[in-house]
This record gives structure tokens, sequence and C-alpha cells, in this order.
């Protein structure tokens, strides 16, 4: 069967329905890995010395909450108040396939596209999937999502070094970066449904030089 649109067709920009909110959060549910996306957020594909706007937490957020935002860059240094690398595994790790996350309750491939999904068999692969708190004197910004890679270069192990690591170990990882000022690269995307956030990736982060800090400091 082919869809075809006539004179007839009604076409709705962001339709404010049940169905289109439940679409939009299966969209924010998946998370894909960067790396293979038309839009890049690594750091290899995306010249970060070009990025010079500063923007403290509340701006961030701002920006995070505004319906009208276009595809934006920046920077902030902040803490890292949450960096829970040596917590539940399934808050650090996940399986994927084809850049999908894979269903924990059926241990299948989350794409209906999926060759290997439709054929009841998933190629499993083991990346970094967690999440960042970036705080400031201005407030906090939670939930911002870490690649794999980026995760990889603050550990500075892979996947399979970090699965055999101790427990102490990886709490030393953790405030080795937990509460340090850090200069953070970062990336807006617009969601494209009214009333709904948009989307921040970060695109490098490193520990911030005081005098920089110092330099670039806003009140509010």
């Amino acid at each position: 069967m082919t869809l075809t649109a006539d004179r007839k067709t009604i076409f709705i920009t962001n339709p404010d329905t049940k169905e289109a909110h439940s679409l939009y959060k299966y969209g924010k549910s998946v998370e894909f890995d960067d790396d293979t996306q038309q839009d890049v957020f690594t750091p290899s594909n995306i010249n970060i010395s070009t990025i010079k706007d500063v923007y403290n937490a509340a701006q961030l957020q701002s920006k995070l909450n505004n319906i009208s935002c276009q595809v934006e860059y920046g920077l902030m240094f902040a803490f890292l108040s949450s960096f829970d690398v040596d917590g539940p595994l399934t808050n650090v790790l996940s399986y994927r396939c084809c850049n999908f996350r894979l269903n924990r309750d059926t241990g299948l491939c989350s794409n209906s596209s999926c060759a290997s999904s439709l054929a009841d068999t998933t190629e499993q692969t083991l990346t970094f999937d967690m999440r960042v708190s970036l705080s400031d004197h201005t407030g906090t910004v939670a939930g911002t999502y870490l690649t794999n890679n980026l995760v990889q270069e603050l550990l500075g192990c892979t996947v399979d070094e970090f699965m055999q690591l101790p427990e102490a170990r990886k709490t030393d990882l953790k405030w080795s970066y937990l509460l340090e000022k850090c200069k953070v690269y970062f990336k807006v995307v617009p969601s494209g449904f009214n009333g709904a956030n948009n989307t921040l990736r970060l695109l490098a982060c490193e520990r911030a030089d005081p005098k920089e800090v110092y330099n670039n400091f806003k009140l509010v």
C-alpha cells in the first residue's frame, strides 16, 4: 500500500494530540549513537574552537524551555553535580542495535524497521549511556546526555575496560570530575513539538582554567 496526498489531504504541523505526544515521548526515550548520525554531535565533527558564546545554567535552561529556539551552540563553566559512574550499570551502560536502545523487556531492537528485530535476532553492542547534571551559582541543568565517545574520553577507558574495574576505582573516577569546575561545550537542538523542552547534547567537557572562569564569570 502506498500513501499519497491529494487536494483533500490536511497536514497539521506540531499537532497537539494524545498520539502526537506519545510519539514525542517515544522519540525522547530513544537515544542515538551520535557517531553515525547525519547531525553529528561529537567533537571530531565540530570545531569547538569556533564556539564563543558563554552561558550560565539559568540562561541555558531558558534556551531549553524556549519553544521557538533554533539550533544553537555555546559553552558554560559549571560543576558536574551528578556523575554517577559508580552507580547501577543500567544508569551507565546500555545495549544497542543499529543505534537504538534494546527493549529491556524483550531484548529486541526498539527500531521497528530494524532487519534484525524483524527476524527476532539482535546484534547487541554495549555502550556508555549516561546523563549528568551541570550546576553553577544560577541553578542546575539536569539530565544532560553524554555520548559514548565523550564518556570514554572522560574516563580514559573503553566499555570493556570499565566493566573490569573494581568499584573503588569507579568511585575514584567519579570524584575526579564530580564537583570539579569544567568547561563544557554544548549544542541545543529544537524539539519540534510545541510545549516540549529542547534537547541538550554535550560536545566536549574539560577541566576549566580558573583564570578563564574568572574572566567569563556572569552574575546573572
